[in-house]
């Protein structure tokens, strides 16, 4: 499973960047339905199928970093900001058509791919804390922002399946979901300042995105009927 973090701030002139490792936490499981065929006169298989996955994927991304600011040659201008962005995958519904070669009576060989739909959910939080050392001047800015939405994007892999008994089937099989980004706006108001003069003292926002995707491994049977 991954995720792509990526956040509008620049960051000019990085003293420090610390970019964690993410934590990411995983499991799913469900069923699946489909229907195939042999192509007449071939060992070609052809086929369709529908596949709910329960899954609980959730992963934490934090970035530390500290940068001068555009006054920092003469005023000494420090940031330090945090950000931390937690996105987590829920239940998916794919549809998927697939493709294979029967490489023995019990052993067939395929590929996959379709749409694939899910609940995705991110929540964002943004701390900065800037410092102007002449005049002496601190501003913390700090936001929390969340989003929820039902998303499509695509499903491709493939796997193999062999024959165990007649209407029985074992399957391993791979499958890389890819879907498009989350986008959302973190209003960013100023929690601490303190500055010599009234007014100089701002807060902002931040736009965010994430791009959610999982890789999911199956190992499952299947009854034929």
């Amino acid at each position: 499973m991954g995720f792509l973090f990526q956040s509008n701030l620049p960051t000019p002139n990085c003293l420090a960047l610390d970019s964690k490792a993410p934590n990411t936490t995983s499991a799913s499981g469900g069923f699946s339905a489909g229907w195939g065929t042999l192509v007449p006169g071939t060992r070609v298989y052809a086929g369709v199928e529908a596949m709910w996955s329960a899954n609980r994927v959730r992963n934490t991304y934090t970035l530390n970093q500290a940068y001068p600011g555009q006054f920092a040659a003469c005023c000494q201008e420090l940031t330090n900001d945090t950000r931390t962005a937690t996105t987590s995958i829920g239940s998916s519904f794919s549809a998927l058509a697939r493709i294979g070669y029967l490489v023995t009576d019990k052993t067939l060989v395929y590929f996959s791919g379709g749409s694939a739909t899910a609940n995705v959910s991110s929540t964002f939080t943004h701390t900065a804390v800037a410092t102007i050392n002449f005049p002496t001047t601190t501003t913390v800015v700090s936001g929390t922002s969340s989003v929820s939405k039902t998303i499509t994007g695509y499903a491709l892999g493939g796997g193999v399946e062999f024959a165990y008994l007649p209407g029985v089937k074992i399957r391993l099989q791979y499958l890389r979901t890819q879907f498009p980004d989350v986008t959302f706006v973190t209003p960013l108001p100023v929690t601490i300042c303190t500055a010599p003069l009234p007014g100089t003292c701002a807060g902002g926002a931040e736009t965010s995105k994430v791009t959610p995707s999982f890789n999911q491994l199956t190992v499952g049977v299947n009854f034929g009927i």
